[in-house]
C-alpha cells in the first residue's frame, strides 16, 4: 500500500483524484462535495492499482487541525485491505499534520467500523456524542 497526496484545485488533482472520490460518494448515494469545498491537502490510499480510501487534512490557525470527508470505495474486499488502507491513511495524514506543526486532530464520522478504528488508534470520543447526537462522532487525538 501506498499514499499519494493530491489537490483538487490543481489540474492534476481535479483530473486524475477528483473523478475517484465522486464516483466513490456516487457509489455510497451520497452527495459529491464540490473541489471548493475540499482542502488542498488530500490524501488516498494505493493498493497495487486500485484506490481503496482518502480523506483531507484541513489546516487551521490553531495547533488542531481537522481530518475529514473520509471515503472508500464501496467494493469489499478479502481480509483486512480496507481497515489497514484506513489506518495507513489516518496515520500518514497524522504525520503529516505533525509535521506542519499540530498538536492534536479533530474529526467527526458517522460510519460504525471507522469509529472502532478510530478507538483502536487511540482518538478520544467526545462525550457529547453519548448524550443525543446520533449522526456523527467527533474525535480528538493528541499527536
Amino acid at each position: 500500500m501506498e499514499i499519494e497526496f493530491f489537490n483538487v484545485h490543481n489540474n492534476e488533482g481535479k483530473e486524475k483524484y477528483y473523478p475517484i472520490v465522486s464516483k466513490w460518494w456516487e457509489e455510497w448515494k451520497w452527495p459529491s462535495i464540490s473541489p471548493e469545498f475540499l482542502s488542498t491537502t488530500g490524501a488516498i490510499i494505493k493498493h497495487e492499482d486500485e484506490y481503496i480510501c482518502a480523506a483531507w487534512l484541513y489546516q487551521t490557525d490553531s495547533l488542531m487541525c481537522v481530518v475529514d470527508f473520509f471515503i472508500s470505495v464501496k467494493k469489499k474486499f478479502s481480509g483486512n485491505l480496507k481497515k489497514d488502507s484506513l489506518k495507513l491513511l489516518i496515520n500518514k495524514l497524522e504525520e503529516l499534520a505533525q509535521s506542519n506543526g499540530f498538536k492534536a486532530v479533530y474529526t467527526s464520522v458517522k460510519s460504525q467500523p471507522l469509529i472502532n478504528l478510530l478507538l483502536e488508534l487511540d482518538y478520544g470520543k467526545d462525550s457529547a456524542t453519548e448524550k443525543g447526537d446520533i449522526n456523527m462522532t467527533v474525535f480528538i487525538k493528541l499527536i
